[in-house]
């Protein structure tokens, strides 16, 4: 939306890895850049997604009201204070496929109900 509107022309942005390739054709003008979680600049923040919006908000928090508060907060979340990194680190397929495991069966009728 916001580059959409020309908000994000001549500026820095972020955008999930997923639609990175087609926001660079859209959005020429932008400079995207791919590997960020986010991007400052200053007026306007982006992020790269869901977790990234967290990292952005951590960071808002960290710069108006400081570390320790915005440390206390990712605790409750029970995320990291600060990720250093890019958006390397999503996880293409998060568990092994074609194994099947002995005691797989209860921990599937455990899952079953949520």
């Amino acid at each position: 939306m916001l580059a959409e509107a020309g908000l994000l022309d001549g500026r820095a942005a972020s955008t999930h890895w997923a639609w990175a390739d087609e926001f660079e054709q859209r959005y020429p003008q932008v400079a995207l850049k791919q590997n960020a979680l986010y991007i400052d600049e200053g007026d306007i923040l982006t992020s790269a997604g869901t977790a990234a919006a967290i990292d952005c908000c951590l960071h808002i928090v960290r710069k108006d009201y400081g570390a320790e508060i915005a440390n206390r907060i990712a605790r409750r979340l029970v995320v990291v204070r600060h990720r250093h990194g890019g958006q390397a680190q999503y996880i293409e397929s998060p568990y092994r496929r074609g194994r099947t495991r002995t005691n797989s069966t209860p921990r599937s009728t455990g899952l079953s109900g949520i």
